[in-house]
């Protein structure tokens, strides 16, 4: 949270939620990039960087008022499907099986920032 949400000039949680829904989509899509090259090493950042992101916001979800409890373990789940998705990345050899659950991470991700997004605008 610290690291990223100065990014956001504002102490606005929603917002901050929103810019890392951003960080984490561009993470996942270059690392999308460095798998069809063949930069593993460049996978690897990436894919160190996204779970940094997840965490920081799980942290968030955690840290929300108790009125939103059902959300928060809703996001909880997201985070940790998103974060076993990404662990079957590094486990993985075969580089399209690495694009499948990329995939599947950036459609949920993606689906969810739509909903910040809208938040963020309000």
């Amino acid at each position: 949270h610290r690291q990223y949400g100065y990014r956001a000039q504002s102490n606005n949680v929603i917002e901050q939620t929103a810019l890392l829904y951003q960080l984490l989509l561009d993470d996942l899509g270059q690392c999308r990039g460095c798998i069809e090259r063949g930069d593993w090493a460049g996978r690897t950042e990436k894919i160190n960087h996204a779970t940094t992101v997840l965490i920081t916001l799980g942290e968030l979800a955690e840290n929300m008022a108790p009125t939103t409890q059902t959300l928060s373990g809703l996001l909880s789940e997201l985070y940790g499907h998103c974060l076993f998705l990404i662990s079957k990345i590094v486990l993985e050899k075969h580089p399209e099986n690495n694009i499948s659950f990329l995939n599947e991470a950036w459609s949920m991700i993606n689906h969810v920032k739509s909903s910040w997004d809208e938040l963020a605008r309000q």
